[in-house]
């Protein structure tokens, strides 16, 4: 005997049972009841009204005589062939069933309560229920299911997935397909750039107040939907903030700019983490270990396709003080490093060579670093160059192997005096921009000064200072790049031949500097 609940008002059909399909469980006591006696009742169901009880009686019996002529009639009735019980689905079959089309679901269909109206006979969708024609009941389940449409892209809004010739799977065992493998497009050896986030800025002024943020000089930045702010918390110690360029995967390089004294000065990152939607980083600056105010150049990025990052945390191997070795996989070895001191001391440290696949770095004391190693692309977005230098001092040349423009454009390398260079970058020159450079086998170097030029000279001109290990200048290795910001629509790019950076500017040139009218002169005749 069933307890009192919620039942179901038909009970499911079960094959040579006719009589099953006509019974109905009410609310209440599990005892069966007549189909069309419970809807009429019976004498003991109804109250006699008052008035004639006899007549009410003979009503009520005539009544019951219909009904039970009708019950016969229906338990006579031969079932049809068509709606036989339907046979088990195959074995072997991995698909989900489906659910019946007059019951459309966009999630997994819950189990029937026992108050469901009509429970639910699965009906495997990947079988023919009778060979040859369909039965009326096939007919009208297939034309009740939702019609199918393979997908075309990657990332569908049906609420379908799409068709197999095995299976059609229930909307519960639905899954996003794999976006499709990337197009190489002709002519190309290697696929389209990935989209990553990247910005760089100059910390200029780099004499602003103590513990007031303070936007920086707007050409001289790009990268963020609103002006980079810094904060200068005491000296030499910056706090930069980089509106909407929040990311766990940005690794942040500095270098000394506009500082064209022979010290041994140098930048370290402090930290550099997401902060809400921004980028916060604090960058501490000092030379030989004293802080001083200096401007630099800071870049932003995350790993692109056709570099690798080595950041502050990686394990490296330690070859002695400051000297470790980092292996990158997948390139020649033929491109260009930037590498960055991490921490609260004041470190400096360099590329010290690459040799096959492996990185040294050079530090002057054992200290977290941070390296970005291209080759054939810029070290952040789509516009930029890299030149490394080859040779013994003074024949320094610049090396066609190891060195890169996107824009096919010539670089030019001029000696200034001892341990002083002038390399010139055509077309990757813009109003505004940034420069980073760096010894690459001994010593130190950084970016004493450096001037872009827009159309129609895109020229980029840096002026690199080198210092040995005692902190004189001295002819040593190098490497510098340039980067600018997107190509604006309808902007052109000037010559791309090599031009003597020696020689006087031609007419009608401006500099992308704030301060210089006219380009630099080489001062050694």
């Amino acid at each position: 005997m069933m307890a009192d609940e919620d039942l179901p008002l038909l009970d499911s059909p079960r094959a040579g049972d006719s009589t099953a399909r006509h019974r109905i469980f009410l609310r209440g006591k599990a005892k069966p009841r007549p189909l069309f006696r419970s809807r009429v009742g019976t004498a003991q169901d109804v109250p006699e009204p008052p008035g004639n009880p006899a007549l009410v009686r003979v009503a009520a019996g005539a009544v019951g005589l219909v009904a039970a002529a009708v019950i016969a009639v229906l338990a006579t009735e031969n079932d049809r062939a068509d709606l036989a019980a339907l046979p088990p689905p195959p074995t072997g079959l991995t698909g989900t069933l489906g659910v019946p089309p007059a019951l459309p679901r966009t999630t997994a269909p819950a189990t029937p309560s026992p108050a469901a109206a009509v429970p639910a006979t699965a009906v495997p969708l990947t079988t023919t229920i009778t060979p040859g024609v369909p039965s009326r009941r096939e007919q009208l389940r297939r034309e009740a299911l939702p019609v199918v449409v393979p997908a075309t892209t990657a990332t569908t809004t049906a609420a379908t997935p799409p068709t197999t010739a095995s299976t059609i799977p229930s909307p519960a065992s639905q899954t996003t397909p794999p976006p499709p493998a990337t197009t190489v497009p002709p002519g190309t050896d290697s696929p389209p750039p990935l989209s990553v986030k990247w910005a760089f800025a100059r910390v200029e002024p780099a004499e602003s107040p103590i513990g007031v943020e303070t936007d920086l000089i707007g050409t001289w930045q790009w990268g963020t939907p609103r002006p980079v702010r810094v904060t200068r918390e005491s000296t030499g110690v910056y706090r930069l903030r980089l509106p909407g360029l929040a990311s766990s995967e940005v690794v942040a390089h500095t270098n000394v700019t506009h500082y064209p004294e022979a010290h041994p000065v140098g930048c370290v990152v402090r930290d550099n983490r997401a902060v809400g939607a921004d980028q916060v980083v604090v960058v501490a600056c000092a030379n030989g270990g004293t802080p001083i105010n200096t401007r630099f150049n800071l870049l932003l990025a995350e790993p692109g396709q056709r570099s690798a990052v080595i950041p502050p945390d990686a394990p490296v191997r330690r070859l002695g003080v400051g000297l470790y070795e980092v292996d990158i996989r997948g390139f020649t070895g033929n491109g260009y490093v930037q590498v960055t001191p991490y921490g609260t001391d004041f470190a400096r440290c360099q590329s010290g060579g690459i040799r096959g696949t492996t990185i040294r770095v050079r530090c002057t004391t054992d200290t977290k670093w941070a390296a970005t190693y291209v080759e054939g692309a810029p070290p952040a977005g789509s516009i930029g160059a890299y030149a490394q230098t080859t040779g013994t001092a003074p024949d320094l040349r610049i090396d066609p192997a190891r060195s890169y423009n996107s824009t096919g454009g010539a670089f030019d390398l001029h000696r200034l005096g001892v341990g002083r260079y002038r390399v010139l970058a055509k077309g990757v020159g813009t109003s505004g921009g940034t420069v980073l450079s760096g010894a690459t086998a001994t010593g130190h170097c950084h970016t004493s000064t450096w001037e872009a030029f827009p159309h129609p000279v895109n020229e980029v001109w840096a002026d690199v200072l080198c210092l040995d290990d005692s902190g004189q200048p001295a002819d040593l290795q190098f490497g510098v790049a340039a980067l600018r910001k997107p190509l604006d629509p309808g902007e052109r790019l000037g010559p791309l031949q090599a031009v003597d950076p020696g020689r006087p500017a031609p007419a009608g040139a401006t500099p992308g500097s704030t301060t210089t009218a006219t380009r630099p002169v080489c001062p050694c005749g």
